[in-house]
Formats: structure tokens, sequence, C-alpha cells
């Protein structure tokens, strides 16, 4: 005949499955977040890429023309798919006269900079 100790258990005690719990539910609360903040990403790419697609029309204007542009700020709208952009032109000297600098920034129309982009241009 064999004796059994009762003192000996089985299994898991109340506070190992809470510990394991509040572990699972932290480790699920994070992937959530991750998952919104790449949600939110993946909503703002397809207006990042046409305000990027503006801007570069509104760059390669100003090389087509051959002339150094103008200092100043020059303001144009972009549509471009169902997206329409503000883009706006800050032309600067720069320390060589035959360049200027040109801060090309599309505006949503919240009138928030979605894209900004810095580049140079100069005579032909």
């Amino acid at each position: 005949m064999q004796i059994v100790d009762l003192k000996k258990q089985f299994g898991f005690t109340l506070i190992e499955i809470l510990v394991a719990l509040a572990i699972i539910a932290v480790a699920l609360g994070g992937g959530l977040r991750a998952l919104g903040q790449l949600t939110q990403s993946a909503e703002r790419l397809p207006q990042a890429v046409t305000a990027q697609a503006c801007i570069d029309n509104a760059l390669a204007a100003i090389r087509l023309t051959g002339k150094r542009p103008a200092a100043g700020e020059q303001r144009s709208t972009c549509t471009q798919g169902r997206h329409t952009f503000a883009v706006v032109l800050h032309v600067m000297p720069t320390p060589n006269p035959a360049l200027m600098r040109i801060e090309a920034r599309a505006l949503n129309a919240d009138g928030h900079a979605t894209v900004q982009i810095v580049s140079l241009a100069g005579d032909g």
C-alpha cells in the first residue's frame, strides 16, 4: 500500500497565474500600440509620396527654366491623385553666388508640412 503526501501540490498558485496574466497583458498592450503606429504610418505613406511628387515637379520646373531662381517665396497649388497640396518654395542666396538654396515644403489641407526638401539650383 502506498501513502500519498497531501501537502505536496501539483499545479499553479493563484499568484503565479495572476503574474502570468499581467505579463501577457503588458505584452499585448505593447503589441497593440505598435500596431496602431504602423497603421498611422501606412495611412500617411500615400500622402507623403504624392507630396514628394509635387515638390519634385516644382523643382523640375525651376531647373527647366535654365536660369537661377530669384530670391524670395513662391507658392503654388498641386493636385496629385486625391490629394491637394500647397507647395511653398523659399529661395535664398548661398555663399556661392552661382547657387541658390531652395527649401521646398508641401503643406496638406491643415497647413502642416507633409514633406520638406532642401535643394540647390544654379545657372543652366
